[in-house]
């Protein structure tokens, strides 16, 4: 044994008992309540009037021989109910574990309040701010699922560039997943629209489609599509993501079906 915790006394006997034991995970367990056992008999021994030394070997004469007090106790810590009860405590462990990011994700999820928007209110207007006038909020289309997350679109915005005659769509989108690991989806180059007119958005060209790339927000993150250079007055746009199959709609403010 070599707990410097031990009273060399006790040492030999103790690592003779508890090599008996084959649940190597239990010995320094034994080892101590073997070894505090052997102190408590001592003790009572020595207020008995009996000097240390012999209250020693009294003891260890006492508790017998350390080989059948090892073989006893081997059949009280059985290999297979030893690797159960760890199994066990590992299994209750990661169920709180996935308990506590099911938990937090959910937290996350709804939401919380903005603390920037708390230190400063006039931020929560700033976008509306840098907007022409003209600017629509529109009716966001319903969630979605695509492969591991659920995508929201929390805001929809068109706005007309009145001298140029043209149309802009700005979307704000939050993806969310319990796989905390993954990156965001990415956007950017995956996407491709098209109106009501006919008129194809692409990523390369003008008119144009485009959005955010992955980020690491974890079990959510904040993405954005931009539709850039609408022309007349289609009555929706089509975006859609090439690689991942989805799609989504917008219906466009006063929008009249033109002739592509």
């Amino acid at each position: 044994m070599k707990d410097q915790w031990m009273d060399p006394a006790w040492r030999g006997w103790c690592g003779t008992a508890v090599e008996q034991v084959r649940f190597r995970p239990d010995h320094a367990a034994i080892a101590r309540e073997l070894a505090a056992h052997l102190e408590d008999h001592r003790a009572d021994l020595e207020r008995l009037g009996y000097d240390r030394s012999l209250a020693t070997e009294r003891t260890l004469r006492a508790m017998g021989d350390p080989v059948a007090v090892g073989r006893a106790l081997d059949r009280a810590h059985k290999p297979a109910l030893g690797w159960l009860w760890k199994a066990s405590r590992w299994l209750v462990m990661l169920v709180l574990a996935v308990g506590l990011l099911t938990g937090c994700s959910a937290v996350w999820n709804r939401q919380l309040p903005d603390v920037a928007a708390w230190l400063d209110p006039e931020l929560v207007h700033s976008w509306e701010a840098y907007q022409p006038q003209s600017f629509q909020r529109l009716t966001c289309p319903p969630p979605f699922r695509t492969g591991a997350y659920t995508i929201e679109v929390e805001q929809v915005v068109y706005y007309r560039e009145e001298e140029l005659r043209r149309g802009n769509l700005s979307i704000d989108l939050r993806s969310r997943t319990l796989k905390f690991w993954l990156e965001g989806p990415a956007l950017g180059e995956n996407l491709e629209a098209v109106d009501s007119n006919g008129v194809r958005y692409t990523w390369y060209q003008y008119p144009y489609v485009g959005g955010s790339g992955p980020n690491d927000g974890h079990f959510q993150n904040a993405m954005w599509i931009s539709v850039s250079g609408t022309e007349g007055t289609p009555a929706w746009i089509d975006i859609s993501h090439r690689t991942a199959g989805w799609t989504i709609r917008v219906e466009l403010p006063q929008g009249e079906e033109g002739t592509p």
